[in-house]
This record gives C-alpha cells, sequence and structure tokens, in this order.
C-alpha cells in the first residue's frame, strides 16, 4: 500500500482485503492479480475470478499453467491471463501494463475465455469426482 500512495495510483490500484460482497468485487474489476511468492494450494480466488469473466494474472507459484492459459504455452487468441515468475516485480508491472493497455474488446474476449475454461475445466460435479476418485485410490489396501 506504501508503493501505491508514493506512485499516486490509488486511482487505479486497489489492494481489497475480504469483500462483503464477493460477486460485486469481482464485477468492479478490470483484472484480478494473485501475485503470489509462496506456493498456494486451490487457487479458488483466480477461479471465482475467472468464473465471473475477469481476466487473471498470477504468478507461477498462484496458479500452474492449467489454471491461467498464458503465452507462450498458448496463442494469443486463447489465453485467459497472464502468467509471471514469482516475485519477479518487473515482469508483474509487464502483466498490468500489458492487460491494462489492451482494448476493452481484448480484455472482455479474455474474460469470456477464462470463465469458459474455469466451467469446462474446474466445475464442481467434475472436480469433486476426481478428488474422490483420488481419495479411493490411496485408501485402497496395499498388497
Amino acid at each position: 500500500m506504501d508503493l501505491v500512495q508514493a506512485t499516486q495510483t490509488s486511482d487505479v490500484i486497489r489492494i481489497a482485503g475480504p469483500p462483503e460482497d464477493l460477486p460485486a468485487a469481482y464485477g468492479a474489476a478490470t483484472a484480478v492479480v494473485s501475485a503470489a511468492i509462496q506456493l498456494e494450494g486451490s487457487p479458488r480466488s483466480l477461479l471465482e475470478a475467472m468464473a465471473m469473466a475477469r481476466p487473471v494474472i498470477a504468478s507461477d507459484l498462484a496458479a500452474g499453467p492449467e489454471v491461467v492459459l498464458a503465452p507462450p504455452a498458448v496463442a494469443e487468441d486463447r489465453i485467459t491471463g497472464l502468467r509471471f515468475p514469482s516475485a519477479d516485480e518487473g515482469e508483474l508491472a509487464a502483466a498490468v501494463i500489458k492487460l491494462l493497455s489492451a482494448s476493452e474488446n481484448v480484455r472482455l474476449a479474455i474474460g469470456r475465455r477464462s470463465r469458459e475454461h474455469a466451467i469446462r475445466q474446474f466445475s464442481t460435479s467434475d472436480t469433486q469426482g476426481l478428488l474422490l476418485g483420488l481419495y479411493a485410490e490411496v485408501a485402497r489396501p496395499q498388497p
């Protein structure tokens, strides 16, 4: 927050705590950033943002390439957001600038793809089935 104030960017950058109305918070966002510097578990906030059709920017420790489809792994017309190496402020800044300087139509298209990808790959019923199958396999008695 000190850096936001020092650079006088508080009119465009918001550091949000837990909102009371999560859909409204995601709806108000141009993009959602997860700049994790240590390995995280399930990237719930990113998946929620993607389900709300918001482009995301994530460090490599916040989400893997199967969650955020980003260059160079996918073509520009398939991206759901941008990824950057954890703790690399320059790359984070470049990702934010790239996304915010894109046209609104480009950001909306990325958001639509984000939503489609989140629903297709991480729907509750599919995820539950995969997780229960994994638990069953691990719990199976070994010979």
